[in-house]
């Protein structure tokens, strides 16, 4: 559906779109009520990811749980903006990219020794990062009337 035909659809029903910030897509519940769905823009997901490559290069020599405090303050300043239920997907794959990239730059820090996803998991065990989660009701989804 064209973005000015999109509008107009919504308007007449009263509802506003989000912001330019998360796509919408249009589409009915499984009750078949009209609802709009959220999702992350692929260029902010690639940002996002490119910016926590960039800080896990810059600090893989720091003690491995400072580097957990910092990625579980970047992952929920993450979850917080774009925690939205219709977005659980994009979040959960944020979430398993930024476990490869903190698993690459802890690989990173020794010579030879690669860092076996065994051995990542034990440090996952001991330094968790946090889980995925929704941030933002269902009232406030992506559709304000």
């Amino acid at each position: 559906m064209r973005r000015e035909v999109h509008v107009r659809f919504c308007e007449r029903l009263g509802v506003r779109l989000p912001g330019p910030t998360l796509p919408h897509i249009c589409t009915r519940s499984r009750q078949g009520k009209f609802t709009v769905h959220v999702k992350t823009i692929a260029k902010r997901f690639r940002r996002g990811l490119k910016a926590v490559g960039d800080w896990c290069k810059r600090h893989r020599h720091d003690p491995v749980n400072e580097q957990q405090k910092t990625l579980n303050a970047k992952l929920r300043g993450h979850y917080q903006y774009y925690g939205r239920p219709t977005n659980y997907r994009s979040i959960w794959q944020f979430y398993g990219r930024v476990q490869r990239i903190w698993r690459e730059w802890l690989g990173r820090r020794t010579r030879g020794k690669r860092l076996r996803w065994e051995r990542f998991k034990d440090i996952l065990r001991q330094f968790p990062l946090l889980l995925p989660r929704i941030t933002h009701a269902w009232a406030g989804a992506g559709c304000h009337a």
